[in-house]
């Protein structure tokens, strides 16, 4: 799969990356999930660190979603949380690169 698809579950997302601020409800966004066309809109940054924190957290929103865990965060807390365990998954996988090789193998 290219870096511009993203399959979680049994849907491909397509993976946009756009110069043009993303706004939506009056709101600046780095990136959002649009699920009826199975589609993350991410807005370009040249800091490649906020670029896939940013990705990782659109794609932990799909997670919880299709998996339906997102009925067990508090609404109001979603977006903290989302945002926390994107940046720490983000270290992790940075810090442990023989983590990624290892899943590649299966």
């Amino acid at each position: 799969m290219s870096r511009n698809k993203l399959k979680v579950g049994g849907i491909v997302y397509s993976v946009l990356r756009q110069k043009e601020p993303i706004i939506q409800d009056d709101s600046l966004l780095a990136g959002r999930v649009v699920y009826q066309e199975a589609r993350i809109e991410l807005h370009s940054t040249p800091d490649a660190q906020y670029s896939m924190e940013t990705f990782l957290h659109e794609k932990n929103h799909i997670i919880l979603r299709q998996s339906q865990l997102e009925r067990m965060i508090p609404a109001d807390k979603m977006e903290e949380f989302v945002e926390a365990f994107s940046h720490w998954e983000l270290m992790v996988l940075r810090d442990n690169a023989w983590l990624m090789r290892e899943i590649q193998k299966l």
